[in-house]
């Protein structure tokens, strides 16, 4: 019998099938890499690829939070990642190439300089006043933090030290936020001194609290954050404190002060020696003492300005005078536009002024 000849649908079909075919061994070849036995050695990953990533870090033996720095990833000819594949190495497959780009990406924005608004403020705790305690015919604790809320929106402040604040507070301060800032230690815990951070800012990768020498000596838990700028990836300690003052039931402060201070500058160096800034706020209760005392013994420098030398000590002045509530910073951190608010809006708030400056880690 005569073969038949194909039919037309016939031929589109098998034309089709070849197409398929062609389209699957082009994928295999240009795409898919090495594809020989499961039970074949895979090939080393390109250090371009490689990441490594730091989770919370344990405590040291002294009490300091321990971080290591993630690895930089090691730059090409143009400042960016490497990406040429060593010869008699199969191409990087979709997954490595995206995996390279990302890395180049974090890199870059590595290099980045990160810019915040940091702020220090004591916002009067909410025992000591609403009808009860030294600040009766204050307002309440609740009343008073809109107010402190609405000062760190008009500021654009993306992390604060908080003094004298007490669990009502924070849990106000919380609710007033609606989720856009964290606060450590958290309501369950000791707030009277908090670190809060918004959270589109940062993102925090440890916490601790360290114990200082407060009233006649006996010491209290303040906190240390590690937190990560989420542009740039730079991490920053921010330590916050509250160092006793002479009160009508506590007297003679003075060396509980200076241990409380002796005790900071101990953390604040061996946190600086893992190379990583470090923001140190709080109310010192002390002026120009503190200033010259915290300036010598360990690496700061104060947001708004002055000097330590060997000529002599110079504590800086902002709106007038020589403040009790301090920012501070190691050399590693830039201040510029330091300010010292005490509007009719903080003076319903607190009775402190507030302090903020824009940090520029390079």
């Amino acid at each position: 019998m005569t073969p038949r000849r194909p039919r037309p649908l016939d031929a589109v079909l098998i034309g089709a099938l070849v197409l398929i075919v062609a389209a699957v061994v082009f994928l295999q070849l240009h795409l898919g890499g090495d594809k020989t036995s499961a039970t074949s050695s895979p090939t080393a990953t390109p250090s371009y690829l490689q990441t490594s990533s730091v989770g919370s870090a344990a405590a040291s033996p002294s009490g300091v939070p321990s971080s290591t720095p993630v690895p930089s990833t090691s730059p090409g000819a143009s400042g960016a990642p490497s990406t040429t594949v060593a010869p008699g190495t199969n191409a990087p497959g979709p997954g490595a190439l995206a995996s390279s780009l990302a890395a180049q990406a974090q890199s870059l924005a590595a290099q980045q300089p990160a810019t915040f608004r940091v702020a220090t403020l004591n916002v009067l705790g909410s025992s000591h006043t609403g009808g009860h305690g030294d600040e009766a015919s204050r307002p309440s604790g609740v009343w008073r933090m809109a107010r402190s809320v609405s000062v760190l929106s008009q500021h654009d402040v993306q992390v604060v030290g908080l003094q004298e604040f007490e669990t009502i507070q924070a849990q106000t301060f919380l609710d007033q936020t609606h989720g856009a800032w964290q606060i450590y230690p958290g309501v369950s815990g000791d707030t009277r001194d908090a670190i809060a951070w918004r959270t589109d800012t940062f993102e925090v990768v440890q916490e601790q609290v360290v114990q200082i020498p407060y009233f006649n000596g006996s010491n209290v838990d303040m906190p240390v954050v590690l937190l990560r700028d989420r542009k740039t990836g730079k991490q920053v300690y921010f330590f916050n404190v509250h160092n006793s003052a002479d009160t009508y039931k506590y007297h003679h402060q003075q060396g509980n002060r200076t241990s409380a201070m002796s005790r900071e500058v101990q953390l604040i160096k061996q946190m600086h020696g893992y190379k990583i800034p470090v923001i140190f706020t709080g109310d010192l209760n002390e002026r120009a003492d503190a200033y010259c005392l915290l300036t010598a013994d360990a690496p700061l420098h104060a947001a708004y300005g002055g000097g330590n030398a060997a000529t002599g000590c110079q504590a800086p002045s902002i709106g007038g005078s020589v403040p009790i509530d301090w920012i501070f910073g190691t050399p590693d951190v830039t201040f510029s536009d330091p300010v010292m608010d005490h509007s009719s809006l903080v003076r319903a708030a607190t009775d402190h002024p507030f302090y903020a400056a824009t940090v520029t880690l390079r």
